[in-house]
């Protein structure tokens, strides 16, 4: 156990968990179409929406640290521990109560009924349906996925780093590391293709939970949200052990070094630039392009012919030389015959080609079914012999794309990039975007085409109904959407929330560490104290419950196609009720802590 000096109450971290309960309100709140996505979650890049997560879990570390040190100097070591294990089992219960369990029974036979799943059939490299019951899928798919709300992930993340809390600052900065190295290396091996719900991925098929996915992290993503939680104890240590100016400056450096390393390790996502597709070529164009290669071809033959005439001894008779002069006539029937059989085919309906390819299926179905099984099992050489996999081609196989949408979406291998796509590359070219600023989409030639409609429409001097209408959903959908030369497909490198990638986890909780250094400043040094921060800040248990249920009814007031104005000013009511509503209980000294 550590010797470290406690504190009493700070009152910067009222202060900033008052900050970020407020600001969880506008984020939870506020999903308008109308609304920036700056406001907003986004999978592929952060937001001001992304560090309040980390935020609230850096603040709990920073607290646990607080007042596990001051328990273990009165009770056991066992008495501590276990109130705080059976706390953390307990925020699990009221986030079950607070969101539900993911999936429902709605009749008595359910709990017995059987769901179908695809699984690998082993060594056939085929899928194949399978059933499971569908109260295990229902169990498996909690676990995975549906149980994991910011309560759920606190009080798994408070048991998790339990064993270190207690520790050195040295011992908790390794943990810290191989937190992050350890989420690497699971995303690597299957957790890519298990968040994504690969159903051909091994991890899928061991828990039975087909193609289920994850968000924030899911099952495996403790150990990403577990770096927030230690970094907040850190914090402390620094806080305890210094003056509140010196403090405050060791803090924001610390907050430095976390974004800085979190936005260089972005830069990987830069190997999964992927060209726009040509537009398509205009007839008219596409027929002169045509028709001068074939003059120029012409003329080429024409050029070899008499150069090979020239090269010929001239040994042969007149009488001879008359087949040489019926062969361009020869050539140019052969020609035409070509062409008309070639017009012919062309005249097949599409009718037609469906019913070859269905006699080709049938045929096909007509083969011995051991040589079908040996034609669709891949891995295997002309003699039919099976290649067994490389581990790393087996492990991208458990991480690759499989359902069809996904494809184009998601990189083959997301884990590992193609680092010979630096070549030629300035260091401008290998920068990732600046945090907060929209990426390119992998489907970036979609957006650039309705960003120019939308300048079309927007040159125009007048609309008719119609495109004002048009432009209006444009400007909705197009918000934050940025012109690139370039799409990209989503990968582990990226500051990605749903995998909870190393990215994003370091760079988020970096602006919350730096957020919280200001307020350092602000309160603790300067003397400043805001009312609705402290309020919340002090009890945001009670308010992050409250918030839930206000929400819930006060959305049936909030179109989501809201005007812009109308989406602030009930976002500002929501606020409010969930402010009167904690403020009373702040009068009444009742305060919810677990």
């Amino acid at each position: 156990m550590s010797s470290q000096p406690t504190l009493g109450r700070v009152d910067s971290m009222d202060q900033f968990r008052g900050f970020t309960v407020l600001s969880m309100f506008i984020v939870n709140f506020a999903h308008f179409q109308a609304i920036s996505p700056f406001w907003k979650h986004n999978d592929n890049y952060v937001t001001f929406a992304d560090w309040i997560m980390p935020g609230f879990i850096f603040a709990v570390g920073f607290s646990y640290r607080l007042t596990i040190l001051k328990r273990l100097e009165k009770f056991s070591a066992l008495t501590t521990y276990s109130t705080y294990f059976r706390r953390s089992l307990a925020l699990i219960l009221v986030s079950l109560m607070l969101y539900g369990f993911g999936g429902e029974f709605k009749n008595w036979s359910d709990f017995s009924a059987e769901e179908t799943i695809q699984v690998d059939d082993g060594d056939s490299g085929m899928m194949k349906e399978v059933k499971v019951r569908k109260t295990t899928q229902f169990i498996m798919r909690l676990i995975k996925s549906n149980l994991w709300e910011v309560l759920s992930i606190i009080a798994v993340c408070q048991i998790f780093v339990m064993p270190v809390i207690a520790a050195g600052p040295l011992v908790r900065f390794l943990a810290m590391i191989g937190c992050l190295v350890f989420h690497m290396l699971f995303s690597w091996w299957f957790n890519w293709g298990f968040v994504h719900g690969y159903e051909h991925n091994w991890m899928v098929q061991l828990w039975e939970t087909g193609g289920n996915r994850c968000w924030d992290g899911g099952f495996f993503g403790i150990m990403s949200w577990s770096v927030a939680m230690l970094a907040g104890s850190l914090v402390y240590d620094i806080l305890a052990t210094n003056t509140r100016k010196n403090a405050g400056g060791k803090i924001f450096l610390f907050a430095a070094v976390f974004m800085i390393i979190g936005y260089i390790l972005s830069c990987g996502t830069r190997f999964y630039d992927t060209p726009l597709p040509a537009a398509p070529e205009k007839p008219a164009a596409k027929k002169e392009a045509s028709e001068k290669e074939g003059g120029d071809k012409k003329a080429s033959d024409e050029k070899a012919k008499d150069q090979k005439e020239k090269a010929e001894p001239a040994k042969a008779e007149p009488a001879k030389e008359e087949p040489a002069k019926e062969e361009p006539a020869k050539e140019s029937q052969a020609k035409d015959k070509k062409a008309e059989d070639k017009k012919a085919e062309d005249k097949k309906t599409a009718g037609e080609k469906a019913t070859d390819k269905k006699e080709e299926g049938k045929k096909e179905e007509g083969k011995p079914a051991k040589d079908k099984k040996a034609k669709g099992k891949p891995g295997k050489g002309k003699k039919g012999k099976e290649k067994k996999p490389k581990p790393l081609l087996k492990q991208m196989a458990n991480n690759a794309p499989q359902k069809p949408g996904d494809v184009a979406k998601y990189a083959q291998d997301p884990m590992i990039p193609d680092f010979s796509k630096a070549a030629g590359r300035g260091l401008s070219d290998l920068l990732a975007e600046p945090p907060f600023v929209m990426p390119p989409h992998p489907d970036q030639k979609s957006v650039n085409d309705r960003l120019k409609k939308r300048d079309e429409l927007e040159a125009m001097p007048e609309l008719d109904e119609k495109q004002q209408k048009e432009l209006e959903q444009l400007n909705r959908s197009l918000l934050g959407a940025q012109h690139y030369e370039y799409g990209r497909q989503w990968n582990y490198w990226m500051m990605y929330k749903r995998m909870v990638s190393v990215s994003f986890i370091l760079f988020a909780t970096g602006v919350a560490i730096a957020i919280y250094a200001l307020f350092i400043l602000l309160s603790d040094i300067n003397g400043m104290h805001i009312g609705v921060f402290r309020t919340f800040g002090m009890n945001p248990l009670a308010a992050y419950a409250i918030h839930h249920v206000v929400g819930h009814s006060m959305h049936n007031l909030a179109p989501n196609d809201s005007p812009l104005w109308y989406c602030w000013f009930i976002t500002f009511v929501f606020m409010a009720i969930n402010y009167l509503f904690v403020r009373h209980l702040e009068k009444h000294n009742i305060f919810i802590r677990l």
